[in-house]
């Protein structure tokens, strides 16, 4: 099995947790955008924005990895406006909710 092969079952292998951390996501700009967002989940965003960009520069989503950075900078930055929140995380869910395909890849 080739270098991009290995890549392709190993991000395969990590679509539900990949999943799973956006869906935390999205709840935590849901509760920014309205205003209900406690501490302790600005701190479990951050720290998923931080894997998932770790991991989408991986596996070569480097639009992934930008949005992911995006997010993790507004939730770390209290003055960043929370609606730009929602739609960062349905960007980056968008993103990385699809195979790793040749379109997905940096050019080599």
């Amino acid at each position: 099995m080739g270098d991009e092969e290995e890549l392709d079952a190993i991000w395969a292998e990590h679509r539900t947790q990949t999943a799973e951390r956006l869906r935390t996501l999205r709840e935590v700009a849901l509760a920014a955008a309205g205003g209900t967002l406690a501490e302790e989940q600005r701190q479990r965003g951050i720290a998923e924005a931080h894997t998932l960009a770790g991991a989408a520069s991986i596996f070569g989503f480097t639009d992934g990895t930008r949005l992911a950075r995006e997010i993790e900078r507004c939730l770390r930055d209290r003055e960043a406006p929370a609606g730009d929140l929602v739609a960062l995380a349905d960007d980056l869910t968008r993103s990385l909710d699809r195979d790793r395909d040749d379109t997905s890849r940096p050019p080599p």
